[in-house]
């Protein structure tokens, strides 16, 4: 079912690869089975959320950041252990953020009358459907300018298509934050990766989006200007 940019030839050697080369094998972050979270650290994060989104928003926010998280938790086991993205955990997301954007005026009693369906679509399903288009584009030239230059895949198609799916819960500025954010731990991990074994390490960077996106949707729930950081 899922399918990428990503080649199907055998791993290429780490000593010839980029220190931060998104997706571009399979199996452990560094063929290190250690590095990958295990079951229970998986559990311990679920249980967080699920604390920290009851406590903190109302019911109806609280319940859909949950069910995000639980859909980033699955694209970093997948994308940590298999360097794969499943179509399903990014469609989920594109889905609740479109729901999550709609749900304010649904619960409200929204009249589906065609001026209000053309209000609603103004003010909150075209900017996040922009958003989304903004990020895929984004990425989608990124991945190819990568290929042209170095020769080889460097982001996936499945890091493309979660990025358009996390930019429908954000605006720009946050995904750019998001962006940020995702960069420097990979950075930071594939360093330390690095360090202890010697060698250059091969990165998923879905695994460090994913998070990272929900990370700034979950502050933008609790914040809209970002505590006055907003430009």
């Amino acid at each position: 079912m899922f399918e990428d940019m990503r080649s199907s030839s055998p791993d290429p050697p780490l000593l010839d690869s980029p220190l931060l080369e998104p997706g571009a094998a399979r199996g452990p972050i560094g063929n290190d089975a250690r590095s990958v979270p295990s079951p229970t650290a998986y559990a311990v994060l679920a249980i967080v959320v699920v604390l920290f989104g009851l406590l903190s928003f109302p019911l109806w926010e609280g319940g859909f950041l949950i069910l995000f998280a639980f859909l980033v938790l699955a694209v970093m086991h997948s994308d940590l252990n298999f360097y794969l993205i499943p179509d399903w955990a990014s469609l989920g997301i594109v889905c609740l953020g479109l729901l999550h954007s709609l749900w304010p005026l649904i619960a409200d009693g929204w009249s589906w009358d065609l001026i209000s369906l053309g209000g609603v679509l103004a003010s909150t399903l075209l900017p996040a459907l922009a958003n989304g288009l903004f990020a895929f584009v984004l990425f989608y030239a990124i991945a190819r300018l990568y290929r042209f230059y170095a020769g080889r895949e460097g982001l996936g198609f499945g890091d493309v298509k979660l990025a358009a799916a996390l930019a429908l819960w954000l605006d720009p500025f946050t995904f750019a934050l998001a962006l940020q954010l995702a960069t420097l731990s990979a950075l930071l991990v594939a360093a330390m990766a690095a360090v202890r074994q010697q060698r250059r390490v091969l990165l998923p960077f879905g695994a460090f989006l994913a998070p990272s996106g929900w990370i700034l949707a979950a502050v933008l729930a609790l914040s809209p200007d970002l505590w006055g950081l907003r430009p």
